[in-house]
C-alpha cells in the first residue's frame, strides 16, 4: 500500500485545525475544575445535611439577669447536628443544641449556659425552644409544614402565633437569668438553615468553574 506524499495544502490545513498547546492545557484546566466542583458537591452535600443553623425569634416582654426589657424583638440562634435526632415519639424530634444564643434588641447577644433543644411536633404541627428533656419554654409557630418536618433539613421561614411557658424554670444565660412574661398572644418566626461555610464553599466552586467556563468560550 503507497501513501501520498503530504502537500503543503495538507500541512496548512494540519496547523489550522490542531489544537495548540494553550487550548490543550485550558481544557485539561476545565475538567480538573469540573472534577474539583462534583467532589465540593459530594462533600457539601453531606454537610448540607448535618450542620444547621436554627433560629427561634419573637417580641415579648421579659428580663435577663437584672435587665428588664418591654416588647422587645428577639431571635435565639442555636447550632445543631442533624446527626443527633432524637425520636422520642414516631411524631416528635428534638435535636440538642451545640450552641445557643439569644440577641434581644436594646438589650445585647448573650450565650446560653444552660443546655437548649429544638423540638418539631409532627401531630400538632407545631415547633418549639426547650431545655434538654425538659418541658417547653417557647412554643411556636404552628404550621402545616411542620407535619411533616423532621428536623433533618433547612426550612424557609414561617410565621404565626407563639406562646411562653414555664420561664421561670432557671434558663440561664452568661448574663444571668432570661426569663419572659409567660401566655400567648404573640407572633413568632422560625427557619432552619444550612451551616454558612458549607453554602459558601460550594458557590465559591461553582464560580470558579464558571470563570473557566467564560475563558475557554473566549478562546
Amino acid at each position: 500500500m503507497r501513501f501520498s506524499r503530504p502537500t503543503l495544502l495538507d500541512l496548512r490545513v494540519f496547523l489550522t485545525h490542531s489544537p495548540t498547546i494553550d487550548h490543550v492545557l485550558l481544557e485539561v484546566d476545565v475538567l480538573r475544575s469540573i472534577l474539583i466542583v462534583l467532589l465540593l458537591l459530594v462533600v457539601a452535600g453531606h454537610a448540607y445535611a448535618v450542620p444547621i443553623v436554627l433560629k427561634h425569634s419573637g417580641n415579648r416582654s421579659g428580663s435577663i439577669g437584672s435587665t428588664t426589657f418591654v416588647n422587645a424583638d428577639f431571635t435565639i440562634t442555636a447550632f445543631a447536628d442533624t446527626d443527633d435526632r432524637i425520636s422520642s415519639t414516631n411524631v416528635s424530634f428534638t435535636l440538642i443544641h451545640d450552641s445557643a444564643s439569644i440577641s434581644i434588641d436594646g438589650v445585647g447577644e448573650f450565650q446560653f449556659v444552660s443546655g437548649t433543644r429544638t423540638f418539631v411536633n409532627n401531630f400538632f404541627g407545631i415547633v418549639g425552644f426547650s431545655r434538654p428533656f425538659s418541658t417547653d419554654l417557647f412554643n411556636g409557630p404552628s404550621d402545616p409544614s411542620f407535619l411533616t418536618w423532621d428536623l433533618l433539613t433547612p426550612i424557609a421561614p414561617i410565621t404565626g402565633d407563639g406562646e411562653y411557658f414555664r420561664w421561670f424554670s432557671n434558663v440561664i444565660t452568661e448574663a444571668g437569668p432570661v426569663r419572659f412574661d409567660e401566655g400567648a398572644g404573640s407572633t413568632s418566626r422560625f427557619e432552619a438553615v444550612p451551616e454558612p461555610n458549607t453554602a459558601l464553599l460550594l458557590s465559591l466552586g461553582l464560580t470558579g468553574l464558571a470563570s473557566k467556563g467564560r475563558r475557554s468560550l473566549r478562546s
